[in-house]
């Protein structure tokens, strides 16, 4: 079976034609015409992310943000030590 995500045009002999009703083959070709660019759409909607990279990335960034905040904390910390020390050295 075909992938239903690759859109293949309708095609017909012109020997065919003439064993088939008009409003078949003008209909066939209408709903190509309107199926192509939905089927297209599909596609290039499929090739975007999915839902497996999209939780990869976020885990990512939220791991980033995560280290950040620790590495803000401890200098904070290494500030707040060295104003005490600084004081400590005033006050002596």
């Amino acid at each position: 079976m075909d992938s239903k995500f690759i859109y293949k045009d309708f095609t017909y002999k012109r020997d065919e034609f003439d064993n088939v009703p008009p409003v078949v083959p003008r209909w066939l070709f209408h709903l190509q015409l309107n199926i192509k660019p939905v089927i297209r759409k599909i596609h290039d909607e499929l090739d975007l992310q999915t839902t497996a990279s999209l939780k990869k990335e976020i885990t990512g960034w939220l791991k980033q943000v995560k280290d950040k905040v620790q590495e803000e904390k401890q200098q904070a910390i290494e500030r707040e030590a060295l104003i005490l020390n600084r004081c400590e050295e005033l006050q002596s």
